[in-house]
């Protein structure tokens, strides 16, 4: 339980907005597809870091779970350790029931806090 308050601000979802995910449910392209792309195009350009959605996907999509946390405050989750296509290494902690992205971070960046093949924290 927090001890600060914690404010909620309800989601600005103007008629834009609204089209769009219509059209999605419509053509039946709601995880993969067309609007996907374009989706994470848009997110590489606005944030600088092209290429970070496929990475973050695939570390998902082909890693390996290397911790549980079956009682995590925000539901079930697990921790993926993963390579990119690129060979980086990447951890993802995600949620399992829908799949959400809680964090994900670089672990080559703390070494002592993992063992050498950074799946086993020290």
């Amino acid at each position: 339980m927090r001890n600060s308050f914690l404010p909620f601000f309800p989601p600005l979802v103007q008629e834009e907005e609204i089209t769009e995910v219509v059209n999605a449910l419509r053509e039946g392209w709601i995880t993969t597809g067309p609007r996907v792309k374009r989706f994470e195009e848009e997110f590489a350009c606005f944030t600088g870091a092209a290429g970070a959605l496929t990475e973050l996907k695939d570390v998902i999509l082909s890693g390996e779970i290397i911790e549980n946390y079956p009682e995590d405050k925000y539901g079930p989750s697990c921790l993926i350790y993963g390579t990119t296509k690129t060979g980086r290494i990447l951890h993802v902690q995600c949620s399992i029931e829908p799949v959400w992205i809680i964090t994900a971070y670089d672990p080559t960046l703390k070494p002592q806090e993992w063992d050498a093949s950074f799946k086993r924290r020290r």
